[in-house]
């Protein structure tokens, strides 16, 4: 019990309860000697391995802090950047309108936006022009590095003469339709874009994408027209 004191690092205290017990007891040999240890370098190695009990309690509290600190930080952080303009996905329209490629043009409406195509894609029937390969190759690279999480609706047309009997369509609807099925599966199977983004749509004959005037204009209409979505437009 007496030595209680000393072991709390109360050396003065210590010294004070051996001297009490050496002035009662003057050959108390225990009582010497430990009044002898409180004067010797013993004091100092005690006080040393006190006072670095006491700075590991520090240094671990000062990591605590800094730790809590860091941590509300890096959350203070990310929810500002996921809150700044800057950080929000740009629309549609907005990224394609940058995107001047010959060949076709970029219409947006409110959430919608639309890919068409300056000429036709097709010669005859679901026949591809010389050009559409390279037209489609542009436009899937947009499609995947500009835009590459858009959904994708692809709207086949035709131009307005009436179906001849015996022909492989049965309307043309039927050939719209098989028109943007045509061009789904080359930007599947050839440009790697992911078919859970494209549906396909048939236009038939009717909204064409060109007013037919002449000749010329009735051959723009043989094509598709590539709608575009945000994701979260249902």
């Amino acid at each position: 019990r007496l030595s209680q004191p000393a072991q709390r690092g109360n050396f003065e205290q210590a010294g004070e309860l051996w001297t009490t017990v050496l002035e009662k007891d003057p050959d108390n040999e225990a009582a010497k000697a430990a009044i002898k240890r409180l004067d010797s370098p013993w004091i100092a190695v005690a006080l040393i391995k006190r006072l670095a009990f006491l700075a590991s309690i520090a240094v671990v509290f000062f990591l605590s802090i800094v730790g809590l600190f860091a941590l509300f930080n890096v959350d203070w952080q990310s929810q500002l950047k996921s809150s700044s303009p800057a950080n929000k996905s740009t629309p549609i329209g907005a990224t394609l309108s940058s995107s001047s490629i010959p060949g076709f043009s970029v219409h947006t409406h409110h959430e919608e936006t639309k890919i068409i195509f300056n000429e036709g894609l097709f010669s005859l029937r679901c026949d591809l022009k010389n050009s559409t390969k390279e037209q489609l190759a542009a436009v899937a690279r947009l499609l995947q590095n500009k835009v590459p999480n858009s959904r994708i609706i692809i709207e086949g047309h035709t131009d307005s003469s009436s179906m001849r009997k015996n022909n492989f369509y049965k309307d043309n609807y039927d050939l719209g339709l098989q028109r943007a099925l045509t061009i789904a599966g080359i930007l599947k199977e050839h440009h790697q874009i992911k078919g859970e983004r494209i549906l396909v749509t048939s236009m038939g004959d009717t909204n064409p994408p060109f007013s037919e005037t002449d000749y010329e204009s009735k051959l723009k209409n043989r094509t598709v027209v590539i709608r575009l979505f945000e994701p979260s437009v249902r």
